[in-house]
């Protein structure tokens, strides 16, 4: 009998709608902020970013981004911003720069429940918002310093305000419009999906009376002006540098001329292939479930809710799989319509209340043993990055508040400058790639480390090897003097 009311009471409790959001916060933030720094940055695309926004403090501009003293016009603002302001809150370091993700990851959790919640019952957005909290992808890059997840929360905030005007709250569309320009001040064209999406919607759904609101208007006006002032800042200071960097590479030619692969037809469903390796086990519940929408549509007539899943996948697969460059984290966005795609599904086979229940009883005890395999178990969060850079770092900040030159011999620029520049503040230039060159740059009596491999080092002629003394090595990376090792050098702590 006592056990009967114990579980009458467990069950009343997390029967609270907002009992079960906080559950389902609380086990995304245990897969997420826990052992964020530590493990180094990749140094595509985490140290890039993540060394322009530290560019930023060290120039003081917050419009045109810098890389080793270069102008930069590849990537808006946006990201660079929330970087910038996380190195305020805990320094430059690792977990700053990661921070702003699993944020915007958890925030993302929370709007998701609250559009679905909104497009059909409480229930429904607790199920998506399970989904997307289990979603491996999007665990994954919550957990990394790049704006594809941060993009994901203003492209479904863009969606939400949309919604929330398609049921007649007009003043929504301001918030539309303002989470729209910020979507493409962090990633340029792809935020576009903000107002694309949306537009699209209406007009398959036939909300035709928007198109009559002002307040429509109005909201294209505020994302055209929030995100376009910048546009229009650095062509009117940068002019056709900027053009060609950020529109024509970047845009144009690296977007839809420039072939990543072999360039057959069937590479453009990379996307599909990506979903059948890493969408596990949502994958055959979303299909599961989109079956169930189509004949939901056909036996009941077409939805509002359902277009604006079955737009919102579609728009991502079909437009991304046009791109020539494509990549899993593009398609980050589409993941909160693929969980209500498997919501769907799930929403039909727990029609019963006591499955529900189980259900969240299952997830109350899934969180404190989460918290409790990552925070006090040896579990892995993530690969280690970068670890020779990162252990040569204290060395080549030693050297080079010395008054070392830095330089690099067959090394990639950006792959280790950006390392270099996140964790030093400094970067190695020249880069050489002749023996000949590099010779003469350690021959020239300027004190000089340069940055190279074992196998290159161990490539060079007899004279020039005897030029330089090691200072540092790391696995296959080595850094080089060519004089006198600094006396202090050994006192470094790495």
């Amino acid at each position: 009998m006592d056990n009967s009311k114990n579980m009458d009471k467990i069950n009343a409790i997390i029967g609270i709608p907002g009992v079960r959001l906080t559950l389902l916060v609380s086990l995304f933030c245990t897969l997420a902020f826990p052992k964020l720094g530590g493990y180094g940055l990749a140094v595509w695309d985490d140290a890039y970013y993540a060394s322009k926004a530290r560019e930023i403090q060290r120039t003081g501009d917050w419009v045109t981004m810098h890389y080793d003293d270069r102008l930069m016009f590849d990537n808006p603002p946006g990201f660079m911003w929330l970087l910038a302001l996380s190195y305020k809150i805990w320094g430059v370091n690792d977990y700053a720069a990661k921070f702003p993700s699993a944020v915007f990851g958890t925030l993302a959790i929370i709007l998701v429940y609250l559009l679905a919640k909104r497009m059909r019952d409480e229930w429904y957005g607790f199920l998506t918002a399970a989904v997307l909290c289990l979603t491996q992808p999007f665990i994954r890059y919550s957990r990394r310093g790049m704006m594809d997840v941060d993009l994901t929360f203003f492209i479904v905030l863009a969606l939400y305000a949309f919604w929330e005007a398609g049921q007649g709250r007009r003043k929504w569309l301001y918030v539309w419009g303002l989470s729209s320009g910020f979507a493409i001040l962090l990633k340029s064209v792809l935020g576009l999906f903000a107002l694309f999406i949306p537009i699209v919607w209406m007009l398959v759904a036939g909300k035709w009376d928007i198109l009559r609101r002002k307040e429509l208007y109005l909201g294209l006006a505020l994302a055209l002006v929030s995100s376009g002032w910048w546009f229009v800042a650095e062509y009117m200071k940068h002019g056709r540098a900027f053009v060609d960097m950020h529109f024509s590479w970047i845009i144009f030619r690296r977007s839809f001329v420039v072939s990543e692969g072999s360039g057959k037809w069937w590479e453009h469903l990379s996307y599909l292939k990506d979903l059948v390796k890493y969408y596990w086990p949502w994958l055959p519940i979303s299909l599961w479930g989109l079956g169930a929408l189509v004949v939901g549509f056909k036996r009941q007539g077409k939805k509002d809710a359902g277009l604006l899943v079955l737009v919102w996948v579609a728009s991502y697969l079909f437009i991304l799989s046009a791109m020539k460059a494509r990549r899993l984290w593009y398609l980050m966005p589409a993941f909160p319509g693929l969980a209500m795609l498997a919501a769907h599904a799930l929403y039909g086979w727990l029609s019963e209340e006591k499955r529900r229940l189980r259900v969240v009883r299952i997830m109350a005890c899934a969180v404190p043993a989460a918290y409790a395999a990552v925070n006090f178990t040896p579990l892995k969060m993530d690969k280690h990055r970068t670890q020779d850079i990162r252990s040569l770092a204290p060395y080549v900040r030693y050297y080079s508040n010395s008054g070392y030159r830095i330089i690099a011999y067959r090394q990639d620029y950006f792959a280790l400058n950006s390392g270099l520049i996140f964790y030093t503040g400094a970067a190695a230039k020249p880069f050489y790639a002749e023996e000949h060159e590099l010779d003469a740059a350690i021959s020239s009596g300027s004190p000089t480390v340069c940055i190279m491999d074992c196998g290159q080092f161990a490539a060079l002629s007899g004279g020039v090897r005897d030029k330089l003394r090691l200072v540092k090595q790391y696995d296959n990376a080595m850094m080089l003097a060519n004089g006198a090792v600094l006396p202090d050098t050994l006192r470094i702590v790495p």
